[in-house]
């Protein structure tokens, strides 16, 4: 004959082993999937939520930016795209390797022209002065900006003003996540996860894209690393 006690603390104790397992189970399935940019151990995610709408865009690859004196890591950079929309403006490059892809003069044009709406992500390795950051966007901003205001291009210098006036703290510390958003027109900047302001200047969009993928790149690997993801998210899907 069982034993009512014993019953109980039995049944309690399956209980709680049930509510552990699920709560294991839930934490899993909470996990966003990431890549870790293997010289920072920077973990960046596969999907990320964009703009005030929460729209999601794709990773498309990985690097890390250094100051190539001290060779001090300074953030891991991550590029996203709106996938539906890459695929198709990017539909003729479908099948390619990524080599092949950044070779292509006429898929780099596409990179730093409008189109699919697309993200870069910068994660800090390391505390930086608001100023020492600015200084180096405009440095790399304002001769891309000028030739393709030059160009016709409509922006205008005050863009890059407006660019600066955005980063109003005194240091960006190790571990921020700053997410610069280009759709249609419009440069949308935000700090993890908090929107700082939107610049609607073409001119300024193109340039921003061109630091990473334009004829001349802040580091020569950083077009193929950042798109090292793109040709899986392309690829013909099979049939079943």
């Amino acid at each position: 004959m069982s034993h009512p006690s014993r019953n109980a603390a039995a049944l309690a104790l399956l209980l709680a082993g049930a509510l552990a397992t699920g709560a294991v189970l839930a934490q899993e399935r909470g996990k966003r999937p990431v890549v870790t940019e293997p010289e920072s151990g920077i973990e960046l995610p596969v999907t990320l939520n964009v703009l005030d709408t929460m729209e999601g865009h794709t990773l498309t690859g990985v690097a890390i930016r250094e100051k190539t004196i001290f060779q001090v890591d300074v953030y891991a950079c991550g590029h996203y795209v709106d996938a539906a929309s890459a695929r198709k403006e990017l539909s003729k490059w479908k099948d390619k390797k990524a080599s092949e892809l950044i070779d292509d003069d006429d898929f780099r044009k596409k990179l730093v022209t409008p189109g699919f709406a697309r993200t870069l992500r910068l994660h800090l390795a390391r505390d930086i002065d608001a100023e020492d950051f600015n200084d180096a966007f405009e440095e790399s901003l304002k001769p891309r900006l000028e030739d393709l205001i030059e160009d016709g291009v409509k922006g205008s210098m005050k863009d890059l003003a407006a660019f600066k006036a955005l980063f109003t703290l005194d240091e960006l510390a190790e571990d921020t996540k700053l997410d610069f958003t280009w759709k249609d027109n419009t440069l949308t900047v935000r700090m993890d996860a908090k929107q700082l302001g939107t610049i609607e200047s073409d001119a300024l969009c193109r340039a921003m894209w061109a630091i990473y993928f334009g004829d001349d790149p802040i580091q020569d690997e950083f077009p193929l690393k950042l798109i090292s993801r793109l040709p899986k998210l392309l690829e013909t899907k099979k049939e079943k």
